[in-house]
């Protein structure tokens, strides 16, 4: 069960991780500007960061929160 939790854990800082990244990539990509022919593919692309960072943000969210569930009930039993 040890080793259950820490792959928990260690899934959840990896996405936690790649998640910041892609959001610092986003506001990167707001702040720069984009001739009026280019700016719905930036606008396409934009989104789909979003969408992407905050997807694994939320899959990070869910393995600390059951990481700690798990942690709860074997303290809970002892």
């Amino acid at each position: 069960m040890d080793t259950f939790i820490s792959i928990l854990i260690t899934i959840g800082f990896i996405f936690a991780i790649i998640g910041v990244a892609f959001l610092i990539l986003l506001i990167i990509k707001k702040s720069t500007y984009y001739p009026p022919n280019k700016q719905e593919q930036a606008s396409d692309k934009k989104a789909r960061l979003t969408y992407t960072s905050l997807t694994l943000i939320t899959i990070s969210t869910f393995c600390f929160t059951g990481a700690k569930a798990i942690i709860k009930k074997i303290l809970k039993i002892l």
